[in-house]
């Protein structure tokens, strides 16, 4: 009797436990997956197939949030802000002069060159900012 008193006792502890226990173990199983950065490096062509230029993504990544360089279009066409987990797409889907309306950003060379020349200016002595320094031969 004194058993069943205790177990009794007892049983809401042990439920709780049970949850606890269980809800761990299923969460373990359903982590979500890693999320995908892109590779470390890269080799960034323009169409006009010229001196391609060796990015270190990676690098990159670690001293900058994503949405400094990357970004979608709205419906209107506007620039719209990047956002956690959306699908990255390659730079030249939108800047061509097909869809790119803007002269200053309607090929991707310069579209990057817009970008990562500033860039490379404002962070000078970490950042190489001559043509050399990211097209090598």
């Amino acid at each position: 009797m004194q058993e069943k008193t205790f177990f009794l006792k007892h049983l809401p502890a042990l439920v709780f436990f049970m949850v606890i226990a269980v809800n761990t173990a299923f969460s373990a199983d359903e982590k979500e997956p890693p999320v995908d950065t892109g590779p470390a490096e890269m080799t960034l062509k323009t169409t006009a197939a010229r001196k391609s230029a060796k990015f270190p993504h990676k690098k990159h990544q670690e001293n900058f949030t994503c949405g400094i360089c990357h970004h979608s279009k709205s419906e209107d066409g506007r620039q719209k802000p990047y956002f956690q987990g959306m699908k990255i797409r390659s730079c030249v889907s939108c800047h061509n002069k097909e869809d790119m309306q803007n002269p200053k950003f309607n090929t991707f060379k310069l579209a990057a060159h817009g970008l990562c020349k500033e860039c490379h200016k404002k962070n000078k002595g970490s950042a190489p900012t001559k043509c050399s320094g990211c097209h090598i031969k």
